[in-house]
């Protein structure tokens, strides 16, 4: 009997081991094949081969039951070319029909998701067979079959090595450490059907055997889990998320037990590409300016996502990954949300990031899960912005100094038209001087002149160091150096989006 023990322990043991096996594969690429639903009625069924980095394809119509790649290519029949559309003919009305294809090259052989597709009753004109963006086709599912709520726990220990837990509904768990192609960087799983390899060969397109299995509810075992000793999964994509169907056989005190299940949803750690997910797509980008940059969240309602937003030189100098980025750094909310990012406001109470002109950042969000609020339901979406540059305002800010003491000084400020808003603070003269010789060591940052060094620092002091204001209004400024020179800061926002610079000098007593 081969139990499932500490799968978490076991899995990234087994990536260390089999870094090594990687490095064999040749500089070839892997063969890539799926099938596409096309129209079915009564006595014919249709659907298109889609192969890719084939030498050889083939397909069969079989009993459903667990089939290799290399039984395919030796019985199949032969697809007369990629992308053509196949149509067999005089079959019985009103029945199940399953079709499978393999490809095959000099790197290995593998194989299709599987269509399930359904004649029509005699009489009946029949129609489309396919559910989704891959053409899936109908899926009947045994009435024992579990029904998978969610998935958890997925990431990368390699290129080649993904894996997931699969929760049902009844609360049975089933992990699957899937080795697929190197394209699985590029953060989605390949479709196709991936078989259980109990040689753990890794090859692409397999289960690992001595990583993968079953977790029983409590009163149906005490054992913490089974690994499965035959079975595959089939991996495709249906309305825009990841369909997953899977048969899986397990060995308890040498007596056989199946498993079966279907989930049709987001999959934790990796998105569906973007040819396939409807343009459902999680982050999307609304507008920018030189202070600000809004977005929106496109999650479902009551689904939990974490965002983080982050400078991107600051981002890069961390060597990042972007889940641990993400869920770290990640503010944690639910269901759909629009998001306007403004320099020195906050958006969640105590927590506020500066904007700047000419600057780049990075969006990061994904899907969690809403129980831990940690575990991802999706691959990270990045997006990255660049602010745009400071323009230079019209609006006029004009400042009479009405008093001036050892420590303080009073002054009224006066708008002129067109003005937005003014933000005032107050720097001693040595530092001004410093920021307008010192301006270029901030060119990293964007800043491409004195003024753009001082809208920095203006619209960057921390209260109460510096004071926005809407309307014309006297000033007290106290906690000043005595007997020092300093300046009347005052940056101009235009109802244009401009900005300009207002320096007034005085000296304390």
């Amino acid at each position: 009997m081969k139990h499932l023990f500490n799968f978490c322990a076991a899995l990234l043991a087994a990536a260390l081991v089999l870094v090594g096996c990687q490095s064999d594969r040749g500089d070839g690429v892997v063969p890539t094949v799926k099938l596409v639903a096309g129209k079915v009625d009564a006595t014919t069924i249709s659907f298109t081969v889609e192969a890719s980095n084939a030498s050889k394809c083939t397909y069969m119509l079989y009993d459903g039951d667990v089939i290799t790649a290399d039984t395919i290519l030796a019985e199949g029949v032969v697809v007369a070319g990629d992308g053509a559309v196949t149509t067999v003919e005089g079959l019985e009305s009103d029945t199940v029909y399953y079709v499978v294809a393999a490809a095959s090259n000099n790197l290995g052989a593998v194989m299709s998701n599987t269509l399930t597709l359904k004649t029509s009753a005699a009489g009946d004109n029949g129609g489309d067979n396919g559910g989704g963006d891959n053409g899936g086709g109908t899926i009947e599912l045994p009435e024992d079959a579990l029904n998978i709520t969610k998935t958890t726990g997925g990431r990368w220990y390699e290129p080649y090595n993904y894996y997931v837990t699969l929760i049902a509904e009844t609360g049975e768990r089933i992990i699957l450490d899937f080795y697929t192609i190197d394209e699985t960087m590029s953060n989605y799983l390949p479709y196709g059907s991936y078989e259980l390899d109990t040689q753990n060969t890794t090859a692409p397109f397999t289960i690992a055997g001595e990583t993968s299995g079953i977790v029983l509810r409590p009163e149906q075992s005490t054992e913490e889990g089974y690994l499965f000793t035959s079975g595959y999964c089939n991996v495709d994509v249906l309305n825009g998320y990841y369909s997953l169907y899977f048969e899986f056989t397990y060995d308890v005190e040498g007596t056989q037990h199946s498993v079966c299940g279907y989930y049709n949803g987001p999959m934790s750690g990796t998105s569906v590409p973007d040819d396939d997910n409807e343009n459902r797509r999680l982050l999307e980008l609304l507008d920018v300016s030189s202070s600000s940059f809004s977005f929106r969240i496109n999650a479902p309602a009551g689904q939990y996502w974490r965002c983080a937003v982050a400078e991107k030189i600051v981002y890069n100098s961390s060597n990042p990954n972007p889940g641990a980025w993400v869920l770290n750094y990640g503010f944690l909310f639910e269901g759909p949300m629009e998001i306007d990012w403004r320099n020195g406001e906050e958006f969640i109470p105590g927590y506020m990031m500066n904007v700047s002109p000419n600057t780049d950042y990075i969006i990061l969000a994904v899907l969690v899960d809403s129980e831990t609020g940690y575990d991802m339901q999706s691959g990270v979406e990045i997006i990255e912005v660049k602010t745009e540059p400071m323009t230079a305002g019209t609006g006029v800010v004009d400042v009479e100094i009405t008093n001036i003491g050892a420590n303080d000084v009073t002054f009224y400020c006066t708008m002129g038209e067109g003005v937005s808003k003014y933000l005032v603070t107050i720097y001693r003269e040595d530092q001004v001087e410093d920021a307008r010789q010192n301006w270029s060591d901030y060119t990293s940052y964007g800043i491409n002149s004195f003024e753009d060094m001082m809208y920095l620092l203006i619209s960057t002091a921390s209260t109460p160091r510096a004071r926005t204001f809407y309307e014309s209004t006297e000033v007290n400024w106290g906690e000043l150096w005595y007997a020092t020179p300093h300046y009347i800061c005052i940056m101009v926002e235009d109802t244009n989006g401009g900005a300009s610079l207002v320096l007034e000098p005085f000296e304390t007593l």
